[in-house]
């Protein structure tokens, strides 16, 4: 049986499950899909849904709260960050909006429609806001705007043809009032807090949110190569996360997607049970079960074999082999660990020059607007000559 075949033999079961529940009057909820889904980790978490008239979109941070409109200078202060409120001498690009540390979850799809096309009409919006909610727009983990539709989906294993972009569906599956009230209870289970998650999984969130930070940055500025490589980032961040994420990392080991490996006999390599997608010279970042707590290590793979069992082998960098058997997760006695291929950029977040324009200092300490470059005298010489 081929990796796909037994990736669509283990959804195939996980949505009978959710059937099946859905058809036991005895039974509420659904089966979880996976442990954490990346997103949502802001001080103040608001939800946007339709007012009674429909002719706007009202938002609340808790059922008995009163409702306050979703205007431009809300969205505005929502996408707003500090490495792009610093001072800089060029004031025209400066961001008139403070920094809100909230989140706004659309109730669904129809509510961030609403919202995307009231950016887009707004005349008071400045351009570089609505580039940042562009970008925002075509990503779906976004910490500070979100569907939280779409977040029950990632969360909750779901009959093949459900409704899923309904909130009326999830209401019923989850067995709560169609209500604000109703409306948190489902927030809070599509949100599952990283305090007590491995730590590995707490350093990827945190780089997800700087580098987030600096996609807005550099959509601000017009930096397209900054937009580019945060995307980038993001996507492979977010890509890794779930091939390690606790409960859907089966799903990826059946694949081979991730690799599981513990130490071998001679300390010096690592056996591999089960399928293995990677090559020679390819990074793979290593990472053992909860209980090896923030450590992670990154290597290169020097050597694939089989040994006298049929067994595959990795030998990887000597100094990194070292490290990672010599945590007590990785011994033969313990669980043992996970490797699953990373981007080299992965665990690297960092801004491009425009992301943080604060950081951008003349020879005397000053900020400024331009990056100019001092050309040496004689290369000065040189050109006028040639001309």
């Amino acid at each position: 049986m081929g990796a796909a075949t037994t990736a669509e033999a283990f959804d195939a079961k996980q949505r009978k499950q959710a059937t099946k529940d859905l058809n036991d009057p005895s039974s509420i909820g659904l089966p979880v899909r996976r442990d954490c889904v990346p997103g949502l980790r802001r001080e103040t978490m608001f939800i946007a849904y339709p007012s009674t008239t429909g002719r706007s979109v009202r938002m609340s941070s808790a059922p008995d709260e009163r409702p306050r409109t979703v205007t431009s200078t809300v969205i505005a202060s929502t996408l707003s960050t500090e490495y792009i409120h610093e001072e800089v001498t060029d004031t025209d690009r400066k961001n008139p909006y403070p920094p809100a540390d909230q989140s706004i979850v659309c109730l669904d799809r129809r509510v961030f429609n609403a919202i995307k096309s009231s950016v887009a009409e707004s005349e008071k919006l400045p351009d570089g806001t609505k580039r940042q909610f562009e970008l925002l727009a075509a990503y779906k983990f976004s910490s500070r705007i979100c569907v939280l539709t779409d977040l029950l989906y990632e969360r909750f294993w779901t009959p093949e043809d459900a409704p899923v972009e309904t909130i009326d569906f999830w209401c019923e599956a989850f067995d709560v009032e169609n209500s604000k009230a109703g409306w948190f209870e489902l927030m809070e289970l599509a949100i599952s807090p990283i305090e007590s998650r491995a730590g590995y999984l707490k350093k990827f969130y945190q780089d997800r949110l700087k580098a987030e930070a600096y996609l807005l940055g550099s959509a601000w500025f017009r930096s397209n190569v900054g937009c580019y490589r945060q995307l980038n980032f993001l996507g492979g961040l977010d890509n890794v996360l779930t091939h390690l994420d606790p409960i859907l990392r089966e799903r990826s080991v059946l694949t081979g997607a991730t690799t599981r490996i513990e130490a071998a006999p001679d300390q010096q390599s690592f056996i591999v049970d089960g399928p293995l997608k990677t090559k020679v010279d390819r990074s793979l970042l290593i990472v053992a079960d909860e209980n090896m707590g923030p450590k992670m290590n990154r290597a290169k793979v020097r050597e694939i074999w089989l040994d006298a069992d049929r067994k595959s082998r990795l030998r990887l960098d000597d100094e990194i082999v070292q490290k990672v058997i010599s945590t007590p997760a990785m011994r033969r006695d313990q669980i043992g660990g996970y490797a699953v291929e990373a981007p080299v950029f992965i665990g690297k977040a960092s801004a491009t020059r425009w992301a943080r324009p604060g950081n951008i200092k003349n020879s005397d300490g000053e900020p400024v607007s331009k990056i100019s470059r001092k050309v040496p005298i004689h290369i000065e010489l040189a050109a006028a000559i040639d001309r």
